[in-house]
């Protein structure tokens, strides 16, 4: 297990970690078990193969886990994705919580909603708010106490055993105007997750089979962020006009396809890839030394917050919008200088 701390926060990555008694701050954990036993008074963010909470968060648990198992107590909300996930009768959270999982079983207690998107589900504890429930199969059991409604979109009604309350009565989720008016901060919640789910994993992939060419691509956009930025501009306005030349021509139609195809796949890796240049900074500025190809692990835990932090801002209204294309420009410049680099001389120095 390695561990270091900045302010009152916590950074730790290993095979397993377990959480001393108390974090003052954040704790950012990467690692295969996860065993805190302590109390993270701010924000819990982990991305773990096996995870089991018996402690205490205060604020926010952010968890992306093979199998979770949660047992502990979350004054704030939780978000989690993850194949097996339980929560126990004494996982206790104060807030809403928002699960996009395969498998789960809840036995314990939110203070508001509680989302689902799994392929089953069995609840049998206590939720304060709304059950709102996508995925194939709904189960409720005898001790489950529903202080809301159940809103539920799956092939077949939900299993209610005899014991259940629901004090809203059951309702399955249609298009028209007032359902989704209704529960669409749950649905974004959910899709907000699996966004973000989606570029970590893509991320785990590129940096752990790519970890040179991304450590270039970041030294890149250090090096030469105005060339990229201008580069990336450039490519991004002409490629749909060259594109919609060649498929003018019966000749050029597949290639104008293929161009249009890579113009779709590189725009969200140039995002991704600035977003991984900010992480790299960041540790760069952190550990005061260069980074290496076998970093990847903490380059991957130092992008979590980065994604974190550049959705929230993508929020705001207008600047969050520009924002988001200004990362992406030059991340996507940053990618054409790279390759050009390495097909014409030596790599960027990295730090």
């Amino acid at each position: 297990m390695r561990s270091w701390t900045l302010g009152q926060d916590l950074f730790a990555s290993g095979q397993r970690v377990v959480l001393p008694a108390t974090v003052a701050g954040d704790a950012l954990i990467a690692t295969q078990d996860l065993t805190p036993g302590g109390t993270v008074a701010g924000d819990l963010v982990a991305l773990a193969e096996r995870a089991t909470l018996s402690g205490s968060v205060g604020h926010t648990l952010y968890l992306l886990a093979g199998q979770a198992t949660l047992r502990g107590m979350i004054s704030g909300n939780a978000r989690v994705a993850g194949d097996d996930v339980s929560v126990t009768s004494a996982g206790h959270i104060g807030g809403g919580v928002t699960l996009a999982v395969d498998h789960l079983l809840f036995e314990g207690e939110t203070g508001s909603y509680l989302a689902v998107l799994a392929d089953d589900a069995d609840i049998d504890g206590h939720v304060a708010g709304d059950l709102v429930f996508i995925g194939r199969h709904l189960q409720l059991g005898p001790h489950a106490r529903i202080d809301g409604a159940v809103r539920f979109s799956s092939s077949s009604s939900p299993d209610i055993s005899p014991g259940a309350h629901i004090a809203g009565g059951t309702h399955r989720l249609t298009l028209s105007e007032e359902a989704y008016g209704y529960d669409s901060d749950a649905l974004l919640r959910i899709g907000w997750w699996l966004w973000l789910l989606g570029w970590l994993l893509v991320g785990a992939v590129a940096l752990g089979l790519w970890p040179m060419f991304t450590l270039s691509v970041s030294a890149a956009t250090r090096a030469r962020s105005g060339l990229c930025l201008l580069l990336g501009l450039t490519v991004t306005i002409l490629t749909p006009l060259v594109a919609t030349l060649l498929l003018l021509s019966v000749l050029g139609i597949p290639l104008g396809l293929l161009l249009l195809l890579l113009y779709f796949l590189v725009l969200p890796l140039g995002y991704l890839s600035a977003a991984t240049a900010i992480a790299d900074w960041l540790l760069l500025h952190l550990r005061r030394s260069p980074l290496r190809s076998n970093a990847s692990a903490w380059r991957l835990l130092a992008l979590t917050p980065i994604l974190i932090g550049l959705h929230l801002l993508a929020s705001v209204p207008v600047l969050g919008l520009l924002l988001d294309v200004l990362v992406m420009l030059v991340g996507v410049g940053a990618l054409l200088v790279t390759l050009g680099v390495q097909r014409r001389g030596p790599p960027l120095p990295l730090a």
